[in-house]
């Protein structure tokens, strides 16, 4: 059963892009709902958004309603992650118990940019097809709507859509109805690689169709975003996108960032070059440690992987570093903790380079090995 169609007003379809929805109805009770949405912010930009409630007493139009207030608030950004936040604070505010939780994928579609911004929590990950019939799973990572006071910052990932077919964000039962998630996951792929579903008047209720059959227990919602062609995207594998955490640096935070950092390098499987993930999370402990021990307080990390290999660039707001030497022979003393943890990046690293920023801290960047 299709949700109300969307205000022509406010989402006119073109040749660029069009959107596509379903709401499916459970054929029985269920302790989940679904829902999705999407809203202007201008001629050129889209929100949409797709999740899941639980709990006593949740209901969607709460959620919905804690997002789209989220962004029209005086002093909050207009970009996925702070929304996502202002909007969870909205909902803490509500519910005075934490027994309603919501999981959700919220982005913002530049049809002008060519590129779709967006936060994970705890969502499953949005899938893009390509014109050439290849398709990605995107990076998904964060913790649920109602769980984040834990040290887990979500990524906000930045996605080159150039060459992009189809954009889908979907709730949970669409991958769970066989209650084998991963078989899920490799039936959706298989479906999108479908060069038909690209012709039918609505993509959304031909993946349902296909996913879903009979197995209704729990209400499923789709979202789609279809494009045009457009000038070519950069060269290289599929897809091209940008993770970034923002966050404070203490022991704590550190685990959570190591975790979604890890899960969006293995997002990239499909075709990628294959990489040395001991060697990368190694990279990643040493570089973040540092700004631990060195420079606690605000840090911000950018996993950019626009070309071949991945880049990690960790920017803190420290003093500043002062040797470059440091980083290019072991200390003296075998004892010594510092000056070891840049050796080893450097000795790992495809590239590493660090750079003082004039008093606002130091700017690492790593190219992330092969295997």
């Amino acid at each position: 059963m299709m949700r109300p169609a969307f205000e022509p007003a406010l989402l006119r379809s073109s040749d660029a892009l069009r959107f596509d929805a379903l709401h499916v109805p459970a054929n029985r009770r269920s302790a989940e709902a679904a829902w999705y949405d999407v809203f202007a912010l201008d001629d050129e930009r889209y929100v949409v958004a797709v999740g899941n409630v639980a709990g006593a007493g949740a209901r969607p139009a709460d959620l919905m309603l804690a997002v789209r207030e989220s962004f029209g608030a005086p002093n909050t950004p207009a970009e996925p992650a702070a929304l996502l936040r202002a909007a969870e604070a909205r909902l803490r505010h509500r519910y005075v118990t934490a027994e309603a939780f919501a999981t959700a994928t919220v982005g913002i579609v530049d049809r002008g940019a060519q590129t779709f911004t967006y936060v994970s929590a705890g969502h499953p990950p949005p899938y893009v097809r390509y014109h050439d019939g290849s398709v990605a799973v995107l990076p998904a990572d964060g913790l649920p709507i109602g769980l984040n006071h834990c040290d887990h910052p979500s990524a906000q990932v930045v996605v080159d859509l150039r060459d992009a077919a189809l954009l889908m964000l979907y709730s949970r039962m669409l991958v769970e109805a066989s209650r084998d998630v991963e078989d899920g996951f490799t039936r959706l792929r298989t479906v999108l690689e479908d060069e038909r579903m690209l012709h039918c008047t609505s993509p959304a209720a031909w993946v349902a169709r296909h996913m879903l059959g009979d197995s209704l227990n729990a209400e499923t919602a789709l979202f789609v975003c279809m494009f045009g062609r457009s000038r070519p995207a950069p060269a290289g594998r599929h897809p091209h996108w940008t993770a970034s955490w923002s966050f404070e640096a203490t022991a704590g935070s550190s685990n959570g960032v190591r975790r979604a950092f890890l899960a969006a390098l293995t997002s990239k499987t499909n075709g990628a070059t294959t990489l040395d993930l001991a060697a990368a999370e190694l990279i990643f402990g040493e570089l973040l440690g540092n700004v631990v021990r060195h420079a606690p307080g605000p840090v911000d990390i950018v996993l950019d992987w626009t070309n071949e290999l991945p880049v990690l660039h960790v920017f803190d707001n420290g003093p500043g570093f002062r040797s470059r030497r440091k980083r290019e022979r072991l200390p003296q003393d075998d004892w010594s903790e510092s000056g070891r943890g840049l050796f080893i990046v450097n000795a790992c690293a495809t590239e590493f380079e660090i750079v003082n920023r004039e008093g606002r801290g130091t700017h690492a960047r790593a190219t992330l090995p092969p295997a």
